[in-house]
């Protein structure tokens, strides 16, 4: 029997020691992904704990998370050892998903103790600055609704299902607390243009019409992406949807779109916007209307729920409605007895990597929310203009705030619109690198941030470019990237497809208006009425619309006649002529007309490594450079090596390195437009800059006085 004893002994600890060999087994297999989130119950019952590396071990942590580290070098950087140092592998698993480089020069990860700037203005230790990376205390011991202002904050685990008291009370004390939300407004003046607003009725299942701003509704911002056979109101479908229940009996309805209804009944909110239930898509008045007041739509919503998960439709909310996600345990890893930590994305890293930060039509209708509640990947957050608050984080018993800096700060900068030519120009950039499904969709998708922009300025839009600034916002340029979108002219953005990588820079653009620009602007409308009309006086009623005497900054001015020292083009009239062939103006929209200087440069056959080319005078010298896009050739010359450019305006501060200095009144260097021509009308095919010494020593077909037709 004693020998049975033992031999049963004996297997019992080989058992043992084969289950401990195989959860260390699993413990090293994570962590060589780098995985901290998936600790089996069996490696947490061992309750053993991995020492700090040496480097590690100088950070701490005891004190910090106790907030009575004094004396605290905020700064730390490490190998990051393939090691089973605990907090290594937080570092390691925390930038696995990182974008570009997060090494310092060198080798080793930068980690710095930030008490204000994380997620919510909370306390955590910054990984590889910039990157939205970080990692903060936790403490396993409380539960999920409980309050803290702690360093200890993340929660432990958080739950299949979201919480639905706890969205209800972040957008209540919002409402109470904040000023976030405007106030109510007769219908006319909360979304001008609109005869009626359609709404779902998350009650009765159905579209109602209301002429009423209704007290609470909640918007919805998605990515449709390829979603086929799913319900639109249409024409023929409208009368239909608003019968009650209607929405309930159609099963192929979108899961975004389902689990946003559930969502917003279960918070108690009767209605729901969503666009493509809610405007008539096969009624271009309707959709127009819409568009153009979408902007009202979602900032007067008294939250948008933002749908960032996935890439169509039917991604669904993670955690609400019909849509599950998985229970999220052991977020929290113990780096020393009692002091638990773990891995915390900021909010815009999160958008950064999903597809809805990739859309277009996304951009404007998360702008103009003034709340958002965003699921994206399996995480929820909600952020309004004062503060956000994340799902995976305890709340802080104090008001919490929201950090300044972020992805969207630029953009919700602008949208104050302080400086509106500036912020335009900003926008357009931050736009132009987002994608479309249907290329024709390029302005149809900023027609409500072109509105609001529009009438604080008081200039009407041709074309997405505001009238009284069309000098300066034809020189958008881009590098590589730019490729034609023939739907719409070539002078404007929604003409080329690809990233904008600058606007100039010419510090007070009203005061450069005045004194760097001489076009006077005429445009032609090709749809059949080929009626000349002035574009843009300052001196005459506008035929878009008139400068606004309550707009700062856009004071009246007159344009001045055009002067270049040393350059003799003759008369130089502006008046358009009448020698236009108008039947070649048929099959294009809006043309300008105007007259400029046209000169004639050559280029060099090699790009720089900003995608720029060279130009170069009759002598073979440098001149000025030009940005082509990918056009990648021309498809008429008009000698060996020789193309046609225009003067649009002048350099505010020239920096050309071969620009010479000019006399007061006088202009050291041009914007310049490279041209092809198709008969008597000619594209825009890039846009440089070229010195005055390189217009005056141009090839010996220029420059002259021309009149230009630009489609």
């Amino acid at each position: 029997m004693t020998g049975l004893k033992l031999a049963a002994a004996a297997g019992a600890s080989l058992f043992a020691v084969e289950a401990l060999r195989r959860a260390w087994k699993q413990r090293r297999s994570r962590l060589e992904r780098g995985d901290p989130e998936s600790e089996t119950e069996s490696e947490a019952s061992t309750k053993w704990i991995a020492p700090l590396c040496e480097h590690c071990a100088r950070i701490p942590f005891d004190t910090i998370a106790k907030g009575t580290a004094t004396n605290l070098s905020r700064a730390w950087v490490l190998p990051l050892l393939e090691s089973e140092c605990p907090f290594c592998r937080l570092v390691r698993h925390a930038i696995k998903h990182k974008d570009g480089p997060w090494t310092r020069p060198g080798g080793g990860v930068s980690i710095e103790w930030e008490t204000y700037l994380a997620p919510g203005c909370r306390p955590a230790f910054r990984v590889a600055k910039r990157h939205g990376a970080w990692i903060a205390f936790g403490d396993p011991r409380r539960g999920p609704n409980t309050k803290t202002s702690d360093p200890a904050y993340l929660c432990a685990n958080v739950d299949s299902h979201l919480d639905i008291e706890r969205v209800s009370s972040w957008i209540d004390h919002c409402t109470n607390e904040h000023k976030c939300i405007l106030p109510p407004d007769d219908f006319s003046a909360s979304f001008p243009g609109l005869e009626v607003l359609r709404l779902i009725d998350v009650r009765k299942d159905c579209v109602v019409e209301t002429r009423a701003r209704p007290s609470k509704y909640v918007a919805l911002s998605y990515v449709w992406g390829d979603v086929a056979d799913s319900p639109r109101l249409l024409s023929s479908t409208r009368e239909g949807m608003m019968a009650s229940g209607a929405l309930s009996r159609r099963v192929n309805l979108p899961n975004t779109i389902r689990d946003a209804i559930d969502l917003v009944y279960d918070l108690g909110i009767q209605y729901l916007w969503v666009d493509s239930l809610c405007l008539v898509q096969d009624d271009p008045t309707d959709l127009h209307k819409g568009l153009r007041a979408m902007g009202r739509i979602y900032e007067l919503a008294s939250v948008t729920i933002v749908a960032a998960c996935g890439d169509d439709a039917n991604a669904g909310l993670p955690g609400a409605g019909t849509t599950r996600r998985k229970r999220q345990n052991k977020v929290l890893r113990e780096v020393q007895p009692g002091v638990h930590l773990g891995v915390l994305y900021s909010p815009d890293h999160l958008l950064k990597r999903s597809v809805y930060q990739t859309r277009a039509w996304t951009m404007q209708e998360y702008l103009f929310s003034r709340r958002v509640l965003c699921f994206v990947g399996n995480k929820v957050f909600f952020r309004c203009r004062e503060s956000e608050r994340l799902e995976s984080c305890h709340d802080a018993s104090a008001s919490p705030k929201k950090p300044d800096s972020n992805l969207s700060s630029r953009m919700s900068e602008a949208m104050e619109m302080e400086s509106p030519l500036d912020d335009y120009a900003d926008l357009l950039m931050y736009y132009s690198q987002r994608d479309l499904t249907k290329e024709s969709d390029a302005l149809r998708a900023m027609e409500g941030i072109s509105a609001r922009f529009s009438d604080k300025m008081g200039y009407g839009m041709l074309f997405g470019l505001p009238a009284g600034a069309l000098d300066y916002f034809i020189l958008f340029s881009g590098e590589y990237d730019l490729r034609r979108r023939p739907e719409f002219p070539s002078y404007s953005w929604a003409g080329w497809k690809g990233d904008l990588s600058a606007f100039p820079s010419p510090g007070d653009i009203p005061q450069w208006l005045n004194t760097h620009t001489w076009i006077v602007w005429y445009t032609i409308d090709g749809n059949g009425n080929c009626d000349l009309a002035l574009f843009w006086n300052y001196s005459q009623v506008n035929t878009l619309r008139p400068p606004r005497s309550d707009r700062v900054h856009y004071e009246n001015r007159k344009r001045l006649p055009f002067h270049c020292n040393g350059l003799d083009v003759g008369d130089t009239p502006t008046a358009p002529s009448n020698s236009l062939v108008v039947s070649r103006l048929a099959h294009y929209s809006v043309c300008l007309r105007f007259w400029t200087v046209s000169f004639v440069l050559s280029m060099s056959d090699n790009r720089k490594s900003d995608g720029s080319l060279t130009l170069l005078d009759r002598h073979n010298r440098k001149c000025g450079q030009l940005y082509l896009g990918r056009l990648g050739y021309l498809k008429k010359t008009i000698g060996v090596g020789l193309q046609e450019f225009i003067l649009l305006s002048g350099v505010a501060e020239p920096d050309t390195p071969f620009a010479s200095p000019c006399s007061a009144g006088d202009h050291a260097e041009y914007h310049v437009m490279l041209l092809e021509w198709d008969g008597d009308v000619a594209e825009r095919r890039g846009i440089g800059k070229v010195t005055k010494q390189g217009l005056l020593n141009s090839f010996d077909s220029g420059p002259v006085w021309k009149e230009i037709t630009l489609v």
